[in-house]
Formats: structure tokens, sequence, C-alpha cells
């Protein structure tokens, strides 16, 4: 057939007209069935997201996990109890470090063994962890929580542990307890042969690397990992050699040609010889310089100091006290003060001589004036006793006692500027030998290590209790890792209660942490004054009333909990079997109350003080055979490449 027919028979046979009402019907039909099917969907993806709902009503969502342990369908408190668990082993039993079978247990909370004070330098905080990842798929709006719990349903969804590290802390604990296998670099040396330059070989050493330690450390706590931390040796190379000191070398044979050296001050000299400029120079690397030579080595460092005693006078601040009829006396005339700055001085002779070989250099000296005089105090408004906080330490010892009190001096008479922020850190630094603390012994790994400060809580919780007496704003206040008898307070005569304590520790810095603060609002100067009766410490606070009442509420004392067994601590630092307990038990409780001041146009403003204080085991040291872990011998050659973990 050919084309033309086939073309001429196919037209012999027309399409059959479909009608308009017909396509409508069937468009209708479509619709319907359309939306008869996306009911339908909806009905049962909205009955399936019901039973889901249902299923998960106060449980966890599918896919989510904290620090990698699946909790998906638990309850908070199974969760809660999953985490807690070995939080709670690392607050007990401390984070374990190893090195060959040596074994070191951190414990999160340094204490002292007269309890005299404590602070947590790795804190946990499971409960905001618990409630971060129950709020997964719930803490947004509808829809958005639907599409989170699909995403976590495929995808997963892990929590981190909230917690925090003083990592500068952890590493001066490691260092105490693992630097007698340490053998370090030593830089080539500066040395003096009958006046002549000679250089003495550097070394390479073996040390921890501990900037690695503590990132394995926040790896353990993050995946609640109680493995032990493995250290291992790294070479410790030294930053001076014989040939990078080459130039300060020669330099050093022109630099002793110049003493005597005289230092200056107004009319003052003081001059030093060739043999103690010789023992002063020293190589120093500086980054991007190389090595230099220095006059900033500790024999010229000595040296000043003894030149301070000839210069240094102590400033010293107006005090002062109220009487009993309200007048202001003085009990310590304010004095100006001279100090030798020591850095800035050796700054100056280092650069005076280095580079101009000079043989006079005039001394940095500071003058100080103090703020309070008995003129200046006039004016202060300060007319009568705005509140006052009481505590007891009976039954310390020697050394405590000793620094309650000279911190109670410290603080009497101090003035407290309006706005400032009072920090009772600052106001009783230096803690050191020179300025009048005395020593106590705290637990740092498995060394118990002397500190200065031991009784300075007690200061914080007098403090604490007077800011609150006279009504002021609490900025700063941490209670106590354990609850101790002497931060115990009584109301209206019953039974002891724990609850208002502070704690306080000097980590250096301008921001210390612990510390008890508070800001002065009542906009005129206050008057802190002091005294000790007995056992018995009160700090009072001066001022102008403002028609402010501040109460507080007793603490309410609840979830109890025994200690844990006793915790025995091996050590070196006691012979062979020896067995000195050092810390007593304590058992563990809660404790909350309300703070409340209602100020003169009745604005009321309430904080709760809650404290949360764990139950502590009786830890006893332990004496060990010194030869259990020998430190190494030798050190790994240059260029070894040693790791960590």
């Amino acid at each position: 057939m050919t084309h033309v027919e086939h073309e001429k028979k196919h037209n012999q046979h027309p399409h059959k007209e479909v009608s308009g009402s017909t396509i409508s019907h069937r468009i209708k039909t479509v619709a319907l069935w359309g939306s008869f099917s996306f009911v339908l969907v909806a009905v049962v993806a909205s009955s399936s997201y019901f039973i889901f709902a249902q299923n998960y009503k106060n449980r966890f969502y599918p896919g989510v996990s904290i620090a990698d342990r699946d909790v998906s369908g638990l309850m908070f408190t199974e969760a809660l109890d999953m985490v807690s668990q070995p939080v709670t082993t690392f607050e007990q039993e401390g984070l374990q470090y190893r090195w060959k079978d040596y074994d070191v247990f951190v414990n999160p909370t340094v204490g002292g063994g007269t309890d005299s004070f404590s602070f947590e330098f790795i804190t946990f905080d499971d409960n905001a962890t618990v409630d971060e990842a129950y709020a997964v798929g719930r803490d947004q709006d509808f829809w958005r929580n639907i599409q989170t719990q699909l995403m976590t349903l495929v995808f997963k969804k892990n929590v981190d542990l909230m917690y925090g590290v003083d990592d500068e802390q952890l590493t001066d604990i490691l260092q105490d307890n693992f630097k007698e296998f340490e053998i370090p670099a030593e830089d080539a040396k500066l040395s003096f042969a009958d006046g002549a330059p000679a250089v003495q070989e550097e070394k390479y050493g073996s040390t921890f690397d501990y900037p690695e330690l503590v990132r394995m450390t926040h790896r353990r706590i993050r995946t609640l990992d109680t493995a032990p931390v493995e250290l291992a040796y790294i070479t410790d190379t030294p930053q001076i050699t014989v040939t990078s000191a080459r130039e300060a070398t020669a330099q050093a044979r022109a630099i002793v040609d110049v003493a005597p050296i005289t230092l200056t001050y107004e009319d003052q000299t003081w001059s030093f010889d060739g043999d103690t400029l010789q023992d002063s120079l020293a190589f120093s690397y500086v980054e991007g310089r190389g090595v230099l030579l220095t006059v900033s080595s500790d024999p010229m460092r000595e040296y000043l100091d003894t030149v301070a005693d000839d210069i240094d006078v102590e400033k010293k601040e107006g005090k002062f006290e109220v009487k009993a009829d309200g007048s202001l006396a003085q009990i310590q005339e304010g004095q100006n003060g001279l100090a030798l700055d020591v850095n800035a001085s050796m700054a100056r002779i280092d650069a005076e001589l280095i580079a101009n070989h000079a043989k006079t250099v005039a001394l940095v000296v500071k003058e100080t004036k103090p703020e309070f005089t008995s003129d200046s105090v006039k004016n202060l408004s300060i007319r009568e006793k705005l509140g006052e906080g009481k505590s007891n330490f009976a039954g310390s010892p020697a050394n405590r006692i000793h620094n309650i009190r000279h911190g109670s001096d410290k603080l009497n008479g101090l003035l407290i500027a309006p706005d400032q922020e009072f920090s009772l850190v600052k106001a009783l630094r230096p803690f050191t030998l020179a300025d009048g603390w005395k020593e106590e012994l705290v637990i740092k790994g498995n060394k118990t290590i002397p500190e200065v400060g031991g009784g300075g809580c007690q200061l914080g919780t007098t403090m604490f209790r007077s800011a609150m007496s006279t009504g002021l704003p609490v900025t700063g206040r941490k209670n106590h890792s354990y609850s101790v008898s002497y931060y115990t307070e009584s109301f209206d005569g019953g039974p002891k209660v724990a609850g208002t304590d502070a704690t306080i520790y000097d980590p250096g810095g301008d921001n210390p942490q612990p510390d008890m603060r508070f800001i002065n609002d009542t906009g005129n100067y206050i008057l802190l004054q002091t005294r000790i009766e007995g056992t018995e410490m009160t700090f009072a606070m001066w001022g102008t009333g403002d028609g402010r009442v501040a109460t507080r509420t007793k603490p309410v004392n609840y979830d109890y909990a025994q200690p844990p067994p006793r915790k025995d601590i091996e050590t070196t630092d006691l012979a062979p079997g020896e067995v000195k307990c050092i810390e007593r038990a304590h058992v563990g409780l809660s404790a909350s109350f309300d703070y409340t001041v209602k100020y003169a146009d009745g604005e009321v403003k309430t904080q709760n003080f809650t404290s949360k204080y764990k139950p502590w085991q009786e830890i006893c040291m332990v004496g060990v055979d010194p030869n259990k872990a020998k430190p190494a011998e030798g050190a790994p050659a240059e260029g070894t490449e040693v790791k960590t973990e």
C-alpha cells in the first residue's frame, strides 16, 4: 500500500469526539481521589506523629546521645544517671595519668588537709548537659521541632558534656607529679674563665608534652572516658646552641671591660664590679631576633633586691574607725610609698649597657600616694553601721588562725568607693610569705604541696554574710566543694546549718576565681571594720543608710548523702608503709536560701543561693617505695620522634 493510499484509508476513520462534560467529570474524579489521598496521607502522618510524640513524651528523641552515649527513649532521670555515674567516678577517684607503672590520680577538687580551703579546677554540669540534650526537638516552634526530630533520627545528634577546666592549674599539678621523671634540655650557657667568655655546650633532654596531656584530658572528659591518660616522652630541644650564641659570646668580651657599673637614684649610688657583671650576663632567646646577650639573669635580680632594701618605703593607706559618738578617728596615718621597679630597672640596665656600654645607669623608682587621709575622709558621709557578718573558727590549727588574723588586719579600715565592685581576693593580695601569710598543705595528685593562704575562706564567708546584712548586690560567690563545720551558721538559736559559706582562691590575674565580690551601690563610701573576739570574727560596714532593708531566709538543707569509703593515695613523700590521713570524711548535702533587699522606693530584689556539697571521703597518703617508678636515664637522640598517644 502506497503512502497516499494509507493516508486515505486513515482519513476514512475520524477520531471520536469527547464531550466537555466528560472531561470535566474526569478532572473532578482525579481531584476527588487526589484530595482523598492527601487527606489519607495527612491522617496517617498525623496519627503516626501522634503515636511517635506519645511514645517519646518525657523521653529523649531517637538519635540523641550525650558524650557519645545513646539516650534515645530514656527518661530524663535515666539519662542523668547515665551521665552522672562517670562524672561521680571522676570526682571521687580523679582522672588517672600513667607513666610506665606509676599512676597519678588528679582529683578535680584541690583541698587542704585541715579543711581550710578547697577549690575546683575541673567542674562538671551534668544537669545542664542533660537539659540541653532533652531540648533537642523541643526548643523551637512546632514545624521546626518536627524537622529537628526527623534530622536527628537520620543523622543523629551528640551533645558534649558541659564542663570547665583550669588548664594552667592542671598543668601545674601534672608537672609537680611527673617532673622527677623528666630530663629537661639545657641551653648553651655563658661562663667566664680568667675574664674571658666561654660557652658550655647545650644538651638535649626528654620531657612530657603537657599541652597535649591537657588536650587529651579534655577529650577524656568530653566523652566521659575513664581510661588512664598514658604519658610518653618527647624530645626537649634546647633553644640556644653554641653555634647560635657565637655573636653574643663575642659581644660579652667587650661588655665586661665596662665594669664597674654605677647605679643611681637621686643622691644615692650603688656600684657592682666585673665579677658581679660576669655573673649577671646571660644568653636569652627572643623569637624573631635569635640569641641575645642580656643582663637580666638571677644574680642581677638578687643584687637589685638588695638595692631595693635601701629605697623601698611601703605605702600606707589611711585607715579609720568609727568612735562611739559616730565620729571618724584615724587609726593609721597615710604614707607615701617608694618602690624600686626591678623589672624596669633591669630592662634599662640591659638597654644602656648592651647598646651604649654605659658606665652609669639611673634606676626606675615609682612613687605612690595614699588615697585617703584625715582631711580627705571628712566629707565621706560615714555616719552609721549598715550591717555586719559573723563567723566562728573554733578548732582551727595555728597556721589557719594566724592567717585569719592577718587577713582581718589587712581588711580593717578599708574604704570602699561608691559603685566600686569589691574583690576580696584583690584586697588580701599578695598571698606570700613575705606579706605575712603562712602555708598549709594541699593535695595535688599524689603530692601534698605547701600553699600560702589557708583560712582565707573564713574571711570570704564572713564578708559574704556582711555584704548580705548590708543589703549589697553580691556579684561573686562560690560555695565550698564540701560542707565544713567552720562555715555552718545558727539561726534563732537553733542547730547550725550549711549554706552561707564563700570560698576564695587566688590563681593570679585580673579576674581571680573563686572570689567573694559585691558592689557598693549605696552612693557613698563604705568603711569596713573588722574585729576578732576569741574565735568569733565580725566584719561591720559603716556608711550612710538609704532606707533599704535586707533579709535572708534560713538555709534549707536536703539531699543528704553518705561519704564514700576511705581513699588512699600512694606517695613517695612518706616512708614506705607510713599512713597519714589528711582529710576527714564529710556528708554530702544541698542547701538553698533567698536573700532579699527591699529599697526605700518599694523595689524588691531577690537572689537565690543554692549550694551543692559533695560527699567527701577520708583521704590518706600511703608511703610507697620511691624506686617503684624511676626517672629514665639518658634522653632521646636529637630528631627522635616520640608520640604522646
